[in-house]
């Protein structure tokens, strides 16, 4: 049963080991993070403990650096300094898309603060009727996709198929 809603009695999986959540930005390859802290996050002072500026520093170089990061299956990362790294991102407009996700619907700064304290105390871990135990993100930087031309290669692609599928079609309907 979904807890969420009393009058929704599908059968639900309640318990999520690994909640992914999809976002694409568009960070330059040569973005310094330091360089867009407060006064307060240079020396240490976050509203939330256990954040490392180092590790955000390497989560955002390795962002900026490559097209795609993964935290898949890493239950060593803590996912307060992704989301703080999104965040920054997203005040800095460089988030392009977020897929849709309960965790992120209203990333504005509040919801991101209030979420990293519910993730803190341990009632985080409750999205849509189900408990996740781990969130692992996949970010993926679009200005490395359009600096190594994936874009036209995919074109290409696409209208390969697209052609096939035109001659297949026709041919179905010529049958003599």
């Amino acid at each position: 049963m979904n807890r969420d809603d009393p009058n929704d009695h599908r059968e639900l999986n309640t318990r999520v080991e690994n909640y992914v959540m999809a976002e694409f930005v568009a960070v330059p390859p040569d973005f310094d993070i330091k360089s867009h802290l407060s006064m307060r996050e240079h020396v240490g002072i976050f509203e939330v403990k256990d954040m490392d500026i180092e590790q955000a520093s390497i989560i955002s170089t390795s962002i900026s650096c490559s097209s795609v990061f993964n935290t898949m299956n890493n239950a060593l990362m803590n996912p307060n300094i992704c989301f703080f790294v999104l965040q920054l991102f997203q005040d800095l407009g460089l988030v392009v898309k977020s897929i849709d996700n309960p965790v992120r619907r209203s990333m504005d700064a509040k919801a991101y603060k209030k979420f990293s304290l519910e993730w803190e105390q341990g009632s985080h871990n409750y999205f849509r009727g189900q408990t996740v135990l781990r969130i692992s993100f996949l970010i993926v930087n679009v200005v490395h996709l359009l600096n190594e031309e994936v874009y036209k290669e995919a074109a290409d692609a696409m209208e390969k198929v697209h052609q096939f599928q035109t001659e297949i079609n026709s041919s179905k309907f010529n049958l003599d």
